[in-house]
């Protein structure tokens, strides 16, 4: 429902005109009736009409604190109603009152020279003016208050938008022009302002000199009103600066710890010197978190942050206890990582090697012993360890890896230690919340031994409760952990193997033979203008026994490959008799191993271009 103003003739129809509603009791609604001279408004249309704010004077107002005003319980309308006429105008002369609200209200002491950077008062730009309290003939008028005596006279408190009126004659009524934008009714209620201090209505009313200090009035106040604002704001952004460095947490709410605790290490150690700083734990652990991922890394990022130097970092690491065997810092340490990892990230795999170490006897300052005697778990014992063997989880779904234990042994860890440490290894991850499904290993004689023997207790177990053994490696606890070996080590085993024998083997043709010699044929062949080889790959240490690197997967990897397949295949079909027909059993053979390596070689959710069975 849209309000107006129910005073007649009263053209105040702004969306931002503030309008009053008619009081509740009796005697003050019969003051503002009569007040508008609206008799036809009754008791029962008191909450749909409505009178602005243009028709209560100053004095029937008071301030908010939301810099607003609003008028008090006994207020009524006594501005610009209908039926008010005036008599002339009572004038009298005082041409040095604006001169006086100048030098009082904005501290000017006469005889002071203002210097208004060029900004325009009134109808001209005052640059330097001169202020002295001199007399002036002229005139300067007011007009009495509707209360002073002998005079019928009402003057406005203050002009209505859009009413600067000219002296109004005799018996004439006031009328309200149509209201005009804000931003000049905000112009002319400030100018108005000003003029209200000395009684008048209007700056042409004003004697030549009030005119000049009127110009310097307005240009003061806007100037104060700009300083207050700016002082407001400033003081508002301090307060808010003020309340942000003083709360504890204002940080904690946009960043993890850990990062806080990066950025506070950096505040206190950019300043000092590198030989004058001191990390904490926490900045220590965290710095060789980031020289683990990637040295490289790390030293770059040393160009530009405070961090430790590598040997700082390789001290903190020494000061770690760690012992052969089961390690059980590192356990709980893991446990409290797989505690929020999902079910399927839980799934791993333990892995075990061994390698070789030359026989050596090394003081350990730290814990006061002889490092370098056998240690296989029972215990230290008097021999020289010229062997290390290592387990290690690492996950299935999640790329992750944790080395879990490590044993010395003299001449390889027996059969009978490797299933007890890896039982005990399986059990302590178990424990923790993993899901070991299988274990990885080469092609030892040793491993191959462990894992029998893992197998036969599995199947004795069976076969002393009268059931029957489905599972396709061994149990632990219950658990069936499938025992693999390592693919890599397969493929380079199978090339060691097939370069010293032939193959034979069943294909959709039948019975087949793959050779080495239809291989080193075909390398042979293509052997010569290097621009024009297809298989530019292979090398004599691919091909020749003498020179050939039994260790290397690579190289195996690279011959049972499916370009040395696909070349080899079409020589036999359209080279002409360039191999021999029986070189396509080879052909398959080598084609074959590479899909299978495929199949166990990969790591991503979806295949390759070309390799459909290189993916999980």
């Amino acid at each position: 429902m849209v309000f107006k103003c129910a005073v007649v003739n009263c053209r105040n129809t702004s969306k931002e005109a503030i309008l009053h509603s008619f009081p509740k009791d009796p005697e003050l609604f019969n003051m503002w009736v009569e007040a508008i001279q609206r008799k036809d408004i009754t008791m029962s249309r008191r909450v749909t009409s409505k009178v602005c704010d243009l028709h209560f004077s100053d004095k029937m107002k008071f301030a908010t604190n939301r810099n607003r005003t609003n008028i008090r319980a006994n207020a009524f309308p006594d501005l610009r109603l209908p039926g008010i006429t005036y008599d002339e105008p009572v004038l009298s002369s005082n041409d040095t009152f604006l001169e006086e609200l100048v030098t009082e209200e904005y501290n000017v002491q006469p005889g002071t020279s203002l210097s208004i950077g060029g900004a325009k008062f009134g109808e001209s730009a005052v640059e330097e003016i001169d202020v002295e309290p001199t007399p002036s003939t002229s005139n300067f008028h007011f007009v009495e208050d509707l209360h002073t005596s002998g005079s019928m006279i009402q003057t406005p408190k203050c002009l209505p938008p859009g009413s600067l009126f000219e002296s109004p004659k005799k018996g004439s009524s006031i009328s309200i022009y149509s209201p005009r934008t804000p931003k000049q009714r905000r112009d002319l209620r400030r100018r108005f302002n000003l003029l209200h201090h000395a009684n008048s209505t209007r700056a042409a009313q004003l004697t030549p000199k009030a005119k000049t200090f009127y110009g310097i009035a307005r240009g003061m106040v806007r100037l104060a009103r700009r300083l207050d604002v700016e002082n407001s704001n400033i003081k508002k952004r301090l307060h808010e600066v003020q309340k942000f460095a003083e709360s504890g947490d204002f940080m904690t709410t946009k960043v993890n710890q850990i990062t806080l605790n990066f950025i506070h290490s950096q505040i206190a150690m950019q300043s000092k010197r590198s030989r004058g700083r001191r990390y904490s734990l926490e900045d220590k652990i965290f710095a060789l978190s980031l020289l683990k991922q990637s040295p490289r890394g790390y030293r770059l990022l040393q160009k530009t942050f405070a961090l430790p130097s590598r040997k700082v970092l390789m001290d903190l690491l020494n000061k770690v206890p760690f012992r052969t065997g089961l390690n059980r810092h590192i356990l709980e340490a893991m446990k409290l990582s797989v505690q929020k990892m999902d079910e399927a990230d839980r799934v791993c795999s333990v892995m075990y090697d061994e390698m070789h170490l030359d026989a050596s006897l090394t003081y350990n300052e730290k814990t006061d012993s002889i490092d370098g005697f056998v240690d296989c778990g029972g215990g230290r014992m008097e021999k020289f360890a010229d062997h290390a063997m290592v387990f290690m989880a690492r996950g299935l779904r999640r790329k992750w890896k944790q080395p879990i234990c490590y044993y010395f042994s003299e001449s390889g860890m027996s059969a009978p230690d490797i299933v007890r440490n890896l039982k005990e290894v399986i059990r302590s991850l178990q424990e923790i919340g993993l899901k070991v499904v299988a274990t990885v290993c080469d092609q030892l004689s040793i491993n191959s031994t462990a894992i029998k023997m893992l197998k036969d207790e599995t199947n004795r177990k069976y076969h002393l409760s009268g059931k029957e053994n489905r599972c396709l490696g061994f149990e632990v606890d219950g658990s069936e952990v499938v025992p693999l070996y390592d693919c890599p080590h397969l493929l380079k085993g199978m090339r060691n193997n097939f370069s010293e024998y032939d193959v034979t083997f069943m294909w959709k043709e039948g019975t087949q033979t793959a050779s080495w010699e239809h291989v080193q044929s075909l390398y042979e062949l293509d052997v010569g203008d290097f621009d024009t080889r297809m298989l530019n790959k292979l090398t004599d240490a691919h091909i020749y026994k003498e020179k050939m690197k039994k260790m290397k997967v690579k190289h195996a990897a690279q011959v049972f490959s499916h370009r040395v397949s696909s070349t080899m295949r079409g020589l036999v079909k359209y080279g002409n008799e360039c191999l021999p027909q029986n070189a396509l059993g080879t052909a398959n053979f080598l084609m074959f191993m590479d899909k299978l390596f495929d199949s166990v070689n990969g790591s991503l959710m979806k295949p390759e271009h070309g390799k459909m069975l290189k993916c999980a």
